[in-house]
């Protein structure tokens, strides 16, 4: 796939926001999309931050160090992110990486029987998919121990929780497939074409670690990623994340909505709060005004049940929120606050 193609791919299909092109990129955006070229791929699941340049440095050095770096493990994290996507019932991301899985050499997992299937992890045999679909649920955690020493716990759980954050800003950004529509009769046979040529390419980058563009000098990670300091650049990565959404949400949504999303994800025990509304509208209910409460439904759906939020709550938001800005830094802070809240029982499940 020639680098003129893969930047189209990277603008089509996404919703609400307008990515900066890669051909009018400035300063960090620009600094950023120069090393997803040349060790990645200028994707949109990536892109759709770039209306917030520190937002786009954090997520790319997060997917860097611990997704990119290290070929000679990239099948095991292949597996483990199609399994987390299939866990937070991300289409897209199931798609992309069952094909990276491929290219990669690695086990491809089964797609799930029922929509009750992610969050069963005894629907897979294999005892990563297992832990991947089960990294959802502390419950379900302490039933599936980690099938890998502590030595990969940095990259396997920065992997995790990375597919954590990006698929919920998936499903709220991106259409449910990659294809185009006029091939998707055809996905079995196009994503074995694309796993054999263009995905063998990107699996194989051998990306020095603590490189990634953007790290913050100095950033701490917040102590639910205590995990990862056995990998200093993981660990950066991680904290360069955190500082980003943290600022972006702080300059965007009202104090009274991080409070009660706090509040909500403290008692969140990864259950999805199903399709009823009786439970969103209690929750907002308290809010002094229109522009908290729409601030407040796309937050609590963005950390919850990404796969809810659709134009109707994004044009609610953005009645008060006009600027992309603010669109990317709400659902950037909320899927990083879910994000964080998982980071937190997979270090009480062994690896902190």
């Amino acid at each position: 796939m020639s680098g003129l193609v893969r930047e189209r791919v990277a603008r089509r299909g996404v919703r609400y926001v307008t990515p900066v092109p890669p051909a009018r990129a400035i300063g960090l955006v620009a600094a950023v999309y120069d090393q997803m070229r040349r060790e990645f791929a200028i994707v949109p699941p990536l892109t759709i931050h770039s209306p917030i340049p520190e937002l786009l440095a954090g997520v790319w050095a997060v997917t860097r160090e611990a997704y990119v770096v290290d070929p000679a493990g990239r099948a095991q994290r292949e597996a483990l992110a199609t399994a987390v996507s299939q866990a937070n019932s991300c289409p897209f991301c199931v798609e992309v990486h069952s094909i990276m899985a491929q290219a990669a050499g690695g086990m491809v997992p089964a797609a799930p029987t029922s929509s009750a299937a992610p969050l069963d992890p005894a629907g897979s045999a294999d005892p990563l998919v297992a832990w991947g679909r089960a990294t959802r649920s502390p419950r379900l955690l302490r039933e599936h121990p980690r099938p890998f020493p502590d030595a990969k716990v940095p990259a396997m759980y920065g992997t995790a929780v990375l597919f954590h954050y990006i698929n919920r800003m998936v499903n709220v950004f991106l259409e449910p497939s990659p294809m185009p529509a006029a091939v998707r009769f055809a996905r079995a046979v196009v994503g074995r074409v694309v796993a054999m040529t263009v995905g063998k390419g990107l699996v194989r980058v051998d990306a020095r670690p603590g490189l990634a563009v953007g790290l913050e000098e100095g950033a701490v990670a917040p102590p639910e990623f205590g995990w990862a300091a056995a990998a200093p650049p993981v660990a950066r990565a991680l904290a360069t994340l955190a500082s980003a959404s943290a600022q972006a949400g702080e300059a965007t949504l009202p104090g009274a909505v991080r409070e009660l999303a706090r509040e909500t994800l403290a008692r969140w025990e990864g259950d999805d709060p199903g399709l009823g509304r009786a439970w969103l509208d209690a929750a907002v209910a308290a809010l002094a005004s229109a522009r908290e409460r729409a601030a407040a439904v796309l937050v609590l759906l963005t950390a919850l049940a990404s796969y809810r939020v659709d134009a109707a709550v994004v044009g609610s938001f953005r009645t008060h929120f006009p600027d992309d800005r603010d669109l990317v830094a709400a659902t950037a802070w909320a899927s990083f606050e879910a994000t964080r809240r998982i980071a937190s029982w997979l270090g009480a499940a062994g690896g902190a």
